[in-house]
């Protein structure tokens, strides 16, 4: 399953290619992180990555996906990241980070449940 996050701060372009590399560089995330473009409606050209794609699945990703945003977004004020799943979404924001990483596992719960 894949979750996508989008960042909302006075810089964003630079902002999300910041957090896809930092997810990057967290080993077990490393493989399954990928910047990607809305798809393009009528009139418009085409732009920059808005929206990172991550692959999470048993084993924990959840937590580590979780910590991994809770860190990246400690020191930049003014910053928020939606992570969506399917119809469900969670917005986090820097300055309030105290109930972030419980608020990302909810939203990522089911994923990490072994199948029956």
């Amino acid at each position: 399953m894949d979750v996508q996050l989008t960042v909302r701060s006075a810089n964003a372009d630079n902002d999300l290619a910041s957090l896809a590399e930092w997810l990057r560089n967290e080993r077990v995330l490393r493989g399954g992180v990928r910047q990607m473009r809305r798809p393009i409606t009528e009139g418009q050209l085409g732009g920059a990555f808005e929206i990172i794609s991550v692959a999470v699945g048993a084993g924990g990703l959840g937590t580590v996906l979780a910590g991994a945003l809770t860190t990246w977004l400690q020191n930049r004020p003014r910053t928020k990241i939606k992570i969506s799943r399917g119809d469900l979404s969670v917005e986090i924001e820097a300055g309030k980070l105290k109930d972030a990483p419980a608020l990302v596992e909810k939203l990522l719960e089911s994923v990490d449940e072994p199948k029956p």
